[in-house]
């Protein structure tokens, strides 16, 4: 399973409809594998889907999440106005590296160097 954060933008402005997490999964053949969406209206500097997808790696879980995000812009009229920004699995190790050395990875702050 991979998160995969979709960025969307609106060249209209316009905020997403409140059902766009149910127009995804109902967008999804079952080869693509979407378990899960869930949606950040307010992230920055667009908004992000975190699509959850089952795939043999990384690059094609991004491949599947956009095509399916794409798909779901495309045949809806009111999601027409959007577009995809980025379809990409958060890299997560900097948190980890903070929750290990909480003066940053780089050792400077009196961190130890990597």
């Amino acid at each position: 399973m991979y998160l995969v954060h979709v960025q969307v933008r609106s060249a209209a402005g316009s905020g997403l409809p409140a059902d766009v997490a149910g127009r995804i999964l109902a967008a999804a053949v079952p080869d693509e594998r979407v378990e899960h969406v869930a949606v950040h209206p307010h992230a920055q500097p667009y908004p992000v889907l975190g699509v959850v997808i089952g795939a043999d790696g990384l690059e094609q879980a991004e491949e599947r999440a956009a095509a399916v995000v794409r798909r779901t812009l495309a045949t809806h009229d009111e999601l027409r106005e959007w577009e995809q920004v980025t379809a990409q699995v958060p890299l997560i190790e900097p948190f980890y590296e903070l929750l290990v050395d909480p003066d940053g990875p780089t050792g400077e702050a009196g961190g130890s160097p990597r």
